[in-house]
């Protein structure tokens, strides 16, 4: 059973900022972040793009294009707002959360507006899937979650071993604002109902001593879990 050292940081309001999802390799040397800017000079669109800062320059648009496509229904083809961007510790790994909109009501119930890209150092794609994604410091698990599951087959959840390319359901609901919820040895921290739980492959462990808000009163709060298990904020 692990042992957390277990930091409860007051709520806040939500800030609009112009760089969102700051995420650094271990050393600090590289910087992602997405922003709606673009750099002076440049053709770049006003859609989220994801940047990569480093001492010698900053890249917009690193992945892919911000063309929307053609729409479809009551949304477009792509998923072309780029947040959310994940980095492993020694930089080889990549991962960020493409979205689109959908404007149709109730037309938007089977309508899929997140898509997780996970890449290596060089940009090529080493997977692909529904849904918002988190990554592990070491780079070796992703989470995919924050699904539309209605007329589909898909779980709301999915743990994903990159190394042996072993998928896994996960039992819950996790909401698009998770972030750093994965440590090196593939724990996921979440919350479900009034309860914190350590979920792994393996089996899982309830937060004792805690009381959270229902889910139906409060957001769902912000949890972050250190690399090693061992905090969670």
């Amino acid at each position: 059973m692990k042992r957390l050292l277990l930091l409860i940081l007051p709520f806040a309001p939500p800030l609009l900022a112009q760089f969102t999802g700051l995420a650094a390799n271990g050393d600090g040397s590289i910087l992602y972040f997405s922003s709606l800017l673009r750099l002076r000079g440049t053709t770049q669109s006003f859609y989220s793009k994801i940047f990569r800062l480093t001492a010698a320059s900053a890249a917009p648009d690193l992945f892919r294009s911000q063309d929307p496509g053609d729409p479809i229904g009551w949304t477009v083809t792509n998923f072309y707002n780029l947040i959310a961007p994940r980095v492993s510790t020694d930089g080889s790994v990549i991962a960020f959360t493409g979205t689109r909109p959908c404007g149709g009501g109730s037309g938007c119930i089977t309508v899929q507006t997140a898509q997780g890209t996970v890449l290596d150092r060089a940009g090529n794609t080493l997977l692909t899937s529904i849904g918002y994604v988190d990554l592990s410091p070491n780079g070796r698990y992703a989470l995919f979650f924050a699904r539309n599951t209605f007329g589909s087959f898909i779980p709301q959840a999915e743990f994903v071993d990159l190394a042996t390319g072993v998928h896994t359901v996960v039992p819950y609901s996790i909401g698009a604002s998770a972030r750093h919820r994965i440590a090196n040895d593939g724990t996921v921290a979440l919350n479900a109902g009034k309860s914190i739980r350590l979920w792994h492959p393996q089996g899982e462990q309830v937060i004792t001593g805690l009381s959270i808000a229902a889910a139906q009163s409060f957001p769902e709060p912000f949890l972050f879990l250190s690399a090693d298990a061992q905090r969670l904020v």
